[in-house]
């Protein structure tokens, strides 16, 4: 009984400190590159005080404001969803034409 006892309370520190490491926050080093997923930006993390093997590809809203600016005003160009360009694009082109519609 006193084995079982203690094999679980090793189990139960074993799943705190997997917890513990999840939500350990990592600090950026800086942002390496963007791209788009599945309609969402993403950036290429490159970790502090971790090697470029695990660099990591990062939602946006997960990345702070301050890594983001720092990285826009290096590259010079913001990420756009091409999705929402193409959008815009086919509704400029509808409201020209419902516009010369309206008018002949």
């Amino acid at each position: 009984m006193h084995f079982a006892m203690s094999e679980r309370t090793q189990c139960c520190d074993r799943e705190k400190k997997r917890k513990a490491d999840q939500n350990r926050m990592c600090k950026v080093e800086r942002l390496l590159q963007h791209r788009q997923l599945h309609g969402k930006t993403q950036y290429k993390v490159r970790w502090e005080s971790f090697a470029e093997k695990y660099d990591s590809w990062v939602d946006a809203y997960r990345v702070s404001s301050a890594a983001i600016e720092a990285y826009t005003g290096r590259t010079g160009d913001l990420p756009t969803r091409q999705a929402d360009t193409d959008a815009e694009k086919a509704l400029k082109e509808w409201m020209a034409l419902a516009l010369v519609a309206a008018k002949g």
